[in-house]
């Protein structure tokens, strides 16, 4: 699972290697399955979490965006 935090300066492709789960961007729940890709943008608070029996695994690619400092907040 990944809490819920937001970023500036850089947006993410989370690619889904094995498993199920929930993407959560903005106000939008995203099921995901192995395969699928979720884009999740700068300035837009988003969370992963595992909803099958088995791990999930997926691989975060980082695109930088922007001149803003890359930042990471967590949200409670």
């Amino acid at each position: 699972a990944v809490s819920m935090h937001v970023h500036t300066g850089k947006g993410e492709y989370w690619v889904v290697v094995t498993g199920t789960g929930v993407v959560r961007v903005g106000d939008r729940d995203i099921p995901v399955a192995e395969g699928d890709v979720v884009w999740t943008p700068p300035r837009v608070a988003h969370a992963l979490t595992n909803t099958g029996t088995e791990p999930l695994i997926f691989v975060n690619v980082v695109q930088r965006i922007g001149d803003d400092p890359v930042t990471t907040t967590e949200i409670p």
